[in-house]
């Protein structure tokens, strides 16, 4: 109630009193008799009619495009008189009447609920935004929207592909740009790209990884087993590596030595020095760029010492032949072999021969008889052999033709036999 005053020309204010009630909860009508007496006696009263009656409560909620206008009226008027709330938010509002706009968040609209202040429901509708304002939602296949993919490489692509849902076109075409190359090794980014007809754009990512699992393949090059003397000069000849991708690779050799070949006593290296007598094993294993390992192999040198060198005193040998030229001729040949040096040049010359008790002397000739031919072969080391042989000319036609009759000595060993 707002109460009353009351004022007297003698005694100035004089107090008010205040009789009858009100019953907000019931509907109908009061009078307030308000009564002021001054000190002389003299009386005055007043009334104020008091209604109670059933608010309207009335709302009213309009959406344009994502704002929504909310109005009301028929309320009691006092401050919190209700309560809108948009979604997730809440808004109080004041008066008996009055209008105000809110925002309509989400993707798909929002619920929207008014309640007085006592909590009661006076409104819950779900509103749409009346314009599209929200750009559609990719999911990417596989794997629960998975964002990464990986391939071997020179294995194809095979695109996994993704969806597009929007709040108001449903479905939307996806479109898909990448510049994968599954030759060579690396991360590619695949973009997914969706567009409803209002024009909201969406983009996704996917990253696809090109990658090599497979370990190159090493094989050793030159012997598996090699033997040199003590101070020899040794050549690592590595390992030769194939791979699927690569073509330069890390060899890395892990080295042990065994001195006089005795495995208890091993230890480990970093090279082979072939002042030490014993046996060296090297393990060499070959690593891609993408650190796959190749089976290791293996390589063993024997480090001997070095025997003493006998000198060579054994002559070659030289072993007697008819060559037989393009026309027909047969003439004296001889070759030798050394123990050492392999095949040694012969040289030839002729000496006396004997033919029907005639001495001849000099090169074959046309004549018919019997001829010396001399073979001499000599080493490297100074060894000579010479071997001497007669043969026999025969005059079938005009040319000549040689026999072997036989050998008459062959000196080697610094003998004649």
């Amino acid at each position: 109630d707002a109460g009353a005053s009351a004022k007297d020309n003698v005694d100035s204010y004089v107090a008010v009193k205040r009789s009858g009630t009100v019953d907000v909860k019931t509907v109908g009508t009061y009078i307030i008799t308000f009564t002021a007496i001054d000190k002389a006696g003299n009386k005055a009263t007043k009334t104020r009619t008091v209604k109670v009656f059933a608010p309207s409560n009335t709302v009213n909620v309009s959406v344009k495009g994502d704002t929504l206008t909310f109005k009301w009226s028929g309320f009691l008027d006092q401050k919190d008189t209700g309560l809108i709330k948009i979604g997730s938010k809440g808004y109080w509002f004041s008066g008996s009447q009055g209008s105000k706009t809110y925002p309509i968040n989400g993707d798909n609209g929002d619920w929207v609920k008014i309640r007085t202040r006592d909590l009661e429901i006076l409104y819950n509708k779900y509103f749409k935004p009346t314009r599209d304002v929200y750009a559609p939602y990719i999911l990417l296949n596989y794997g629960h929207g998975s964002t990464h993919q990986r391939i071997p490489v020179h294995q194809p692509y095979k695109e996994l592909g993704a969806t597009a849902r929007d709040n108001v076109d449903s479905t939307v075409k996806v479109i898909i740009s990448h510049n994968i190359n599954v030759h060579k090794l690396g991360d590619y980014k695949v973009i997914y790209t969706a567009i409803d007809k209002a024009g909201n754009k969406a983009t996704k990512n996917r990253v696809v990884t090109v990658y090599d699992s497979i370990s190159p393949i090493a094989e050793i090059k030159g012997p598996k087993w090699q033997s040199l003397y003590q101070n020899e000069r040794y050549v690592d000849d590595s390992v030769v590596v194939t791979d699927n991708y690569d073509k330069t690779f890390k060899i890395a050799k892990d080295i042990t030595f065994a001195p006089n070949n005795d495995n208890a006593k091993k230890y480990k290296v970093t090279s082979i020095d072939t002042s030490k007598i014993g046996l060296y094993k090297i393990k060499y294993t070959a690593y891609d760029s993408s650190g796959n390992q190749s089976t290791y192999k293996l390589r063993y040198v024997n480090i001997m010492k070095r025997k003493p060198v006998m000198p060579d005193t054994r002559p070659p040998r030289i072993t007697c032949a008819l060559q037989v030229t393009n026309d027909g001729r047969t003439i004296p040949s001889a070759t030798a072999v050394d123990d050492r040096d392999g095949a040694v040049k012969v040289t030839v010359t002729y000496g006396s021969g004997i033919s029907h008790g005639l001495l001849r002397d000099g090169k074959p000739t046309t004549t018919q008889g019997v001829y010396l031919a001399i073979f001499t072969a000599t080493d490297k080391a100074g060894n000579k052999t010479v071997r001497m042989q007669y043969n026999y000319v025969s005059l079938a036609t005009w040319y000549m033709n040689f026999d072997i009759i036989t050998d008459i000595v062959q000196k080697r060993y610094g003998q004649w036999w």
